[in-house]
């Protein structure tokens, strides 16, 4: 199920939401992203604060936003495979 920001939404409320549409762009959420890839959204809090992957953009001044390039990147760097030292 897709949560979309809209008017009048408490902030817990947008915390819940998945994507957020501004001026016709398709974003991702923190939530969303982390329900997608199965993780706590404070592992992506971390990830981000390490620079691990983007940092994304604040909308409205409380609400972090990925662009579809930016989910891919996370998306990306959750899933990679790194070969084990001997």
């Amino acid at each position: 199920m897709q949560h979309w920001v809209t008017p009048g939404m408490s902030t817990n409320e947008y915390r819940s939401t998945t994507k957020v549409a501004v001026d016709g762009t398709t974003y991702w959420t923190v939530t969303g992203i982390a329900q997608q890839l199965g993780i706590a959204r404070q592992t992506l809090w971390r990830w981000r604060r390490d620079e691990k992957v983007p940092k994304g953009r604040l909308y409205r001044g409380q609400l972090v936003l990925f662009s579809e390039e930016e989910a891919a990147r996370i998306y990306e760097f959750a899933n990679r495979l790194s070969p084990l030292e001997a």
